[in-house]
């Protein structure tokens, strides 16, 4: 392990990973865990908007396409709850779907397209951290 990947921002921190598939589930979370974080794995979105209703995340790492509710849906849940949006990141694998980068420019959270790099996730995770919470209009 490089010294990247246990960065003190993510030390206690509770992360929401939400993905259909449970090997990026699996890989995200012992990702996080590795770097002090305390992840949590979902595979749906229903699942999710649970969790999410009970609070108490810090990052929430979001797949985009997943059977429904899908991602989209999550996020539109999520919007009603701004807090719960300050510090999302937004996962695809459609390169081409340029809604997803246009969404989180539009709700101010990051994005990452698949296949990415860990580094970058966890980059991407101690940014959001690192800034001010804002809101988001609902």
């Amino acid at each position: 392990m490089t010294p990247f990947m246990k960065p003190k921002c993510l030390a206690g921190c509770r992360v929401l990973i939400v993905d259909d598939s449970r090997d990026i589930t699996s890989l995200v979370a012992e990702t996080f865990a590795a770097a002090g974080a305390r992840p949590v794995e979902v595979n749906n979105g229903t699942d999710a908007m649970v969790f999410l209703m009970a609070g108490g995340f810090d990052i929430v790492v979001l797949d985009m396409v997943m059977p429904p509710p899908d991602g989209w849906r999550v996020l539109q849940f999520m919007r009603s709850r701004p807090k719960m949006l300050a510090r999302t990141i937004l996962l695809t694998a459609n390169k081409y779907d340029l809604r997803v980068a246009r969404t989180a420019e539009e709700y101010g959270v990051a994005h990452l397209f698949k296949p990415f790099l860990l580094e970058n996730l966890i980059t991407a995770a101690c940014r959001l951290l690192a800034q001010p919470e804002h809101t988001t209009a609902a």
